[in-house]
C-alpha cells in the first residue's frame, strides 16, 4: 500500500513488478534531465519485525543549475513479507524544485504535493 497523507491518484495496493517498473523509469526518465540525481545519505534502521526506517538525500543538479537536495524519510511496513504501507516524509518547501524535475521527466505530480 502506497499512501500520501494528502492521497495522490496513483495511492493504492501496488505489486512489486509495479513498483519495480514505476520506479525504474521514474528514475531512468529523471537522471535524462539530470545525470547527476543520486539517493545520498543513505542510513536504514530496524525498527522492529515489521517495520523499516529510510533515511536519504535526494539530490540532483536541476536543468538551470541549482543543486536541489531534499533530505526525505520512509517508513515501511510489512506483514507476512509483504509492504503493506509506504510513508514518505520531506519539506514541500525543498521538494518543489525536484518535483518540477520529476513533471518534466512526465511524471504526474498532484497539485497539493507542489
Amino acid at each position: 500500500m502506497v499512501r500520501h497523507v494528502k492521497p495522490y491518484p496513483t495511492d493504492g495496493i501496488k505489486t512489486k513488478q509495479a513498483i519495480l517498473l514505476k520506479e525504474g523509469n521514474e528514475f531512468k526518465a529523471v537522471q535524462r534531465i539530470a545525470p547527476d540525481y543520486h539517493q545520498a545519505d543513505v542510513r536504514v534502521e530496524v525498527l522492529d519485525d515489521e517495520r523499516i526506517r529510510l533515511h536519504e538525500t535526494m539530490a540532483a543538479t536541476l536543468p538551470d543549475g541549482v543543486k536541489v537536495q531534499v533530505p526525505t524519510v520512509m517508513l515501511w511496513t510489512f506483514k507476512g513479507g509483504k509492504i503493506v504501507e509506504m510513508l514518505v516524509d520531506y519539506n514541500l518547501d525543498d521538494a518543489k524544485r525536484f518535483h518540477a524535475l520529476i513533471k518534466a521527466a512526465g511524471f504526474a505530480i498532484p497539485e497539493h504535493a507542489g
